[in-house]
């Protein structure tokens, strides 16, 4: 009757063993399992660090590509043109200059004139090759009209400042309300008008002075 307490002693080891087996199982699950999260969560860093280096690179590519646009649209000639109704005078020097109509300057001239400024607000030099003005309707079969330059062409440097000028006819040709724009012209053949402002206030200072 003694052999049944060594059955149940090695059934409880057998028990035992197993138990042991699958705490080492699962054991070994649990640390595969983590070390794949681990994976999982570093390839996502990573991945998320990538797309935020390739941003801030498109980023900086695109603040150098504006920067060059930039330069290159200061870079370059740029003309600015004004008009205004005056007087011509002449200095000691010998050099004409105008003055306002209603300024009392010895020896300044009767006659209105239209005078043309050109400024090279840019950073080329230009050529100021010559003036003109449109029409808004025909006027003796032609829709445009040309002013004869009297110092032109003028090269302007960066800066630079040069005046033309041109009699006010008694019709106030070059600016009446026929006149449908003024500018001038560069070496290029591109074309630098009066605003729509500026031509207005150029129409009003001609009728004001021609009635006074």
């Amino acid at each position: 009757m003694r052999p049944a307490p060594p059955q149940r002693v090695a059934q409880s080891s057998a028990f035992s063993n197993s138990a042991v087996l699958s705490i080492g199982r699962a054991a070994e699950f649990l640390r595969r399992e983590t070390l794949m999260r681990y994976l999982v969560l570093g390839v996502q860093m990573k991945t998320g660090i990538t797309e935020i280096l390739a941003a801030y690179a498109a980023i900086l590519s695109s603040i150098g590509l504006a920067w060059t646009l930039y330069r290159g649209l200061l870079d370059r000639a740029k003309l600015q043109v004004s008009a205004r109704v005056r007087r011509i005078a002449v200095g000691a020097d010998g050099k004409s200059f105008a003055v306002k109509p209603n300024l009392p300057v010895e020896g300044a001239s009767k006659k209105l004139f239209v005078v043309m400024t050109v400024v090279n607000v840019g950073r080329r030099p230009a050529l100021w090759q010559g003036w003109g003005g449109r029409y808004h309707k025909r006027v003796n079969g032609r829709d445009s009209f040309f002013i004869v330059g009297r110092d032109l062409p003028k090269m302007l440097q960066e800066g630079e400042t040069h005046s033309e000028f041109t009699e006010l006819e008694e019709n106030l040709r070059p600016a009446n309300d026929s006149v449908k724009s003024l500018y001038i012209w560069d070496a290029s053949g591109k074309d630098w008008k009066l605003s729509r402002r500026q031509l207005k206030e150029l129409k009003e200072e001609a009728k004001a002075c021609a009635t006074t």
